[in-house]
């Protein structure tokens, strides 16, 4: 199994915002083809006095986030449009990747 995990900061007082348009973005995403997150969570930074949301992707192997990927490479019109509201309320060079194979439970 593959976990992929992306996280991001929002701009303070941006949270509920951020967590309705993500939403948004899992429909968006599931009409793509693209499985939806399998959770999403909510941190609050006490230094940064700003929360990071964090979001976790599964797939059964490469093969099936590699295909997923590809499509998400290729962004539909609603997409865009959902990408310039939210890219706003994301600090900039907050948004992380990662990858994981699971290779036991």
């Amino acid at each position: 199994m593959i976990a992929v995990r992306v996280t991001m900061i929002i701009h303070r007082g941006k949270r509920d915002e951020a967590v309705r348009l993500l939403r948004e973005r899992d429909k968006l995403l599931e009409k793509e083809g693209v499985p939806k997150a399998a959770r999403m969570y909510v941190r609050k930074v006490a230094s940064a006095g700003s929360p990071e949301i964090i979001r976790e992707y599964e797939f059964k192997n490469f093969a099936e986030y590699e295909a997923a990927w590809a499509k998400r490479m290729k962004p539909t019109e609603d997409s865009k449009r959902w990408a310039a509201q939210f890219d706003s309320l994301v600090a900039p060079g907050s948004m992380g990747y990662e990858i994981y194979e699971i290779v036991e439970s």
